[in-house]
């Protein structure tokens, strides 16, 4: 079923820099591509089955917890509430994957025992080695971030490019015990400004991706 509506995946790099530039590190988010050209990612997940969903993301822990290196891998918040879907996760060896929080807007009107349920399931993800972010946020997520315990934010491309409060923020979600990574880096002049910030991550169209096959095998689009 999933080779009917995915070609495979893209690998976006995603970089750990220091202070004066330098990269200390790599990883990858895993993106799905869709079979179908015409019809966006966004598009897909829209009318996509949970149960194809579900799928898919088993198939990406399952072939990126076998990999080297690091890779990020989307969860939208309906699963996080799914303590069945995360137990089936956790049967995986996961200490080299990352786990983002999707459609994370949907974090804010959570009703407490909502929360409650995505906090054991991000610590259960954290007990076994992973990294757990909130993707796409801005300012409005600094409680929340706490609340939950997740180890960094992903801070949104238009909020990266656009917002006077850049420094501000990054500095403020430090301060909170929280890593940082900047999303839609695509020029020199936006990484320069997010390392002069004191950004920890950088991840965007600046640097090529890598395609490869529901199977993991290298492709070409």
């Amino acid at each position: 079923m999933l080779s009917s509506l995915f070609h495979g995946f893209r690998l976006q790099p995603i970089l750990e820099v220091s202070s004066d530039g330098a990269v200390v590190s790599h990883s990858f988010e895993v993106l799905s591509t869709p079979k179908e050209k015409s019809v966006t990612i966004d598009e897909l997940f829209s009318f996509l089955p949970v149960s194809i969903h579900r799928s898919l993301i088993i198939t990406q822990v399952s072939l990126f917890s076998r990999m080297d290196c690091n890779y990020f891998i989307n969860i939208p918040v309906s699963l996080w509430l799914d303590s069945e879907f995360v137990d089936s996760l956790c049967a995986y060896r996961l200490n080299n994957l990352s786990f983002e929080i999707q459609d994370s807007y949907k974090l804010l009107s959570l009703t407490k025992i909502e929360i409650g349920l995505v906090s054991q399931s991000i610590k259960k993800f954290k007990e076994l080695g992973s990294q757990v972010w909130i993707d796409d946020i801005n300012e409005e997520y600094y409680d929340i971030s706490i609340l939950l315990g997740v180890t960094g934010v992903k801070l949104d491309k238009k909020f990266v490019w656009n917002s006077p409060m850049l420094v501000e923020v990054i500095k403020d979600f430090h301060e909170l015990g929280l890593v940082v990574l900047a999303e839609g880096v695509e020029n020199i002049n936006v990484l320069n400004r997010l390392v002069s910030s004191h950004i920890d991550y950088v991840q965007g169209f600046l640097w090529p991706e890598i395609n490869i096959s529901l199977d993991g095998n290298l492709t070409t689009i």
